[in-house]
C-alpha cells in the first residue's frame, strides 16, 4: 500500500496547486476536503501521517498562498475502502509479468485475500500474463478471517497441483499467517515460486522478526524512491 500513499501525496499537491492558483490573494479561504482511511491498519496511519506532510511541505513551499486546505479525517473502521486504491496496486503487475517471462514460467497462481483489495488486482494480472503468453490455471481466494486450518487446507491443495509459481496479494497480517502455514508444511522450501506483491514488501520492516523469517525465500516487489534530500528530511520527520 506504500504505493497509495506515494500516489496520494502527489495528487494532493496536484489538486492544493491548482485551487490555490485559482483564488484571490486578498484573504484566506479554507477548503474542506475529506479523507477516508483505515486506521485501524499501518497502512492507514501511514496514510494519514503522510498527507498531513505533503500538506505542511506544500504550504513551507508558498507561504503567500491564501487558500488553506483543511483535512477531515475519518476512520473506515475496516470497511472495503481499500477498493479505490486497487488501481494504485495494478501498477505492479509489469514488473511482475517481467520477472515471470525472464524465468519463462509459464503457468502462474494468484493467491489473494478475499475483498476488493485483493480481487483488485487480477483483471491487470490476467492481461499482462497473456501479453506474455502465461496463463493462470488456478486463483486462491483467502478470507479475511481464514482459521489456520483453513489455510493449511487450501495450501495443500495448491501444493498438489502442478504449479509452482505463485504471486500473494494480501494483507500483512493475512500473509504472515498464511506464510508461517506455508513453511511448517514445507512449502517454502527449493522447488516453490512466491512472488509477494508491494502490499507486503513494503511493510516487511515493520513486521516481527518471526514474520520476517516465515517468508524468507520470497521475491517481493517494491517501488523505488530515490535517495534525495527532500526523502531524508521526510524520513527524519517520521
Amino acid at each position: 500500500m506504500a504505493t497509495t500513499v506515494r500516489i496520494t501525496m502527489f495528487l494532493l499537491l496536484a489538486f492544493i496547486s491548482v485551487v490555490a492558483q485559482n483564488v484571490t490573494k486578498i484573504k484566506a479561504e479554507e477548503f474542506h476536503v475529506g479523507v477516508v482511511l483505515d486506521l485501524g491498519t499501518t497502512v492507514g496511519k501511514v496514510a494519514r501521517t503522510s498527507i498531513s506532510i505533503a500538506v505542511e511541505d506544500f504550504y513551507a513551499v508558498h507561504p503567500n498562498y491564501t487558500t488553506r486546505l483543511v483535512l477531515h479525517v475519518r476512520d473506515s473502521k475496516h470497511d472495503d475502502v481499500q477498493a479505490a486504491s486497487a488501481a494504485n496496486d495494478s501498477a505492479q503487475v509489469n514488473s511482475i509479468a517481467s520477472v515471470i517471462k525472464t524465468y519463462g514460467w509459464r503457468k502462474v497462481v494468484p493467491i489473494y485475500i478475499d475483498n476488493d483489495y485483493g480481487r483488485g488486482i487480477i483483471p491487470d494480472l490476467f492481461n499482462v500474463l497473456d501479453g506474455i503468453d502465461a496463463h493462470i490455471p488456478y486463483q486462491s481466494a483467502i478470507d479475511e478471517s481464514a482459521t489456520s486450518e483453513e489455510i493449511t487446507q487450501e495450501l495443500y491443495k495448491l501444493m498438489a497441483m502442478q504449479t509452482r509459481v505463485f504471486v500473494v496479494h494480501m494483507s500483512p497480517s493475512l500473509g504472515f499467517l498464511f506464510f508461517t502455514k506455508a513453511k511448517e508444511i514445507g512449502m517454502m522450501s527449493e522447488g516453490f515460486v512466491w512472488i509477494i506483491t508491494d502490499g507486503l514488501a513494503n511493510l516487511i520492516d515493520l513486521l516481527n522478526p518471526s514474520a520476517v523469517e516465515a517468508m524468507n525465500g520470497a521475491l517481493g516487489v517494491e517501488f523505488y524512491v530515490p535517495k534525495s534530500t527532500e526523502l531524508e528530511n521526510f524520513t527524519m520527520r517520521w
